[in-house]
């Protein structure tokens, strides 16, 4: 009787060398120092637009709130201005609401990220202010810019976001009380 043949299993099994994976480590590791500093402009470049963004955002909703909502939250009395309160020495930027006893509540707070740097600016001078207030008043469409360190009414202030990156601008016109936002540079139409 004939028995058939075993076959012998293959003990070997095909695959990379470790001298293949080391050189495929190497390469990976080279493209990867060489992305690096890329990825971190890059990663500058979008926290910079995401806090001018935020910050445009805020001076839109306290503009929109003057047009819809006719009283303050906490205190349910008539508004008389919704505002922003711009801070450079803290970067922080305070929604406010002064109702008609002239009582100012804070309804919203956005503290700038630690790597960017700001600048206050009236049209009129390139003399940086340390503070400025924003006001839309609810019975209008029309705002007041009001510079502490000036104390005087402005009709214009750029908000200049820098971060090493580049530099992000948000200018307001005290009568078209609408932001626009420049992305490449600190000017204003």
């Amino acid at each position: 009787m004939l028995t058939p043949k075993k076959e012998k299993k293959n003990l070997f099994h095909p695959g990379f060398t470790l001298t293949e994976l080391i050189i495929v480590m190497a390469i990976l590791g080279g493209v990867a120092v060489a992305a690096g500093p890329s990825f971190n402009g890059m990663l500058g470049t979008y926290r910079l637009n995401e806090q001018a963004t935020d910050v445009s955002d805020l001076i839109l909703e306290a503009r929109n709130y003057s047009l819809a909502k006719r009283v303050c939250p906490t205190s349910q009395k008539a508004a008389h201005f919704w505002g922003i309160n711009l801070n450079t020495t803290t970067g922080e930027y305070h929604l406010t609401c002064e109702d008609s006893d002239g009582t100012l509540e804070m309804v919203k707070t956005h503290t700038l990220k630690s790597d960017i740097t700001q600048t206050l600016q009236p049209r009129t001078g390139d003399n940086p202010q340390t503070s400025a207030d924003i006001n839309f008043l609810t019975q209008s469409l029309s705002s007041e810019i009001f510079f502490e360190g000036l104390d005087t009414f402005e009709e214009d202030l750029r908000i200049i976001l820098s971060n090493g990156r580049g530099d992000r601008t948000i200018c307001l016109n005290a009568v078209q009380a609408f932001p626009t936002f420049n992305q490449n540079g600190t000017t204003c139409p």
